[in-house]
């Protein structure tokens, strides 16, 4: 995430710290009974929250995404009521902002990047030295 340059752009430190403890991104879509796609952010333990499991699903129709369900994060004390506090974004909105709720104005746009272009073409935003290394251990055998 933190390599595509749309979202990258909505990062901020707190953000990139956040992601840092990303274990795992799923994405499903579902036609039944309405077109619908479920996000799911899995995070190992971390400073902010106590959920391992962060789940956002948007119904998908004809005008693109609509958020129907966000997470309820359990904040650790320190970072209680946090809300999108760090922002470079000239919109006023973080990632943070996102992963809270559906009323953020590019919550729609984060989830189409999500379901249309990360998930489905990953490699593309991979860190390139992380590739030339698996590149070089194949030279080794």
């Amino acid at each position: 995430m933190m390599n595509h340059p749309e979202i990258s752009g909505i990062l901020c430190e707190q953000d990139r710290d956040l992601l840092s403890y990303l274990n795992d991104l799923q994405v499903q879509e579902f036609s039944f009974p309405k077109d619908h796609c479920r996000i799911e952010l899995s995070f190992r333990r971390n400073p902010y929250f106590r959920n391992e499991v962060l789940v956002k699903v948007y119904d998908q129709t004809s005008m693109g995404y609509k958020a129907c369900q966000s997470p309820a994060i359990q904040w650790l004390r320190e970072h209680e009521g946090e809300r999108g506090s760090c922002r470079v974004d000239l919109r006023g909105h973080c990632f943070s902002d996102w992963l809270l709720g559906p009323s953020v104005p590019c919550s729609c746009k984060i989830a189409r990047i999500i379901c249309e272009d990360l998930w489905l073409n990953p490699l593309h935003y991979y860190p390139a030295q992380v590739g030339m290394c698996s590149r070089n251990r194949g030279r080794d055998r």
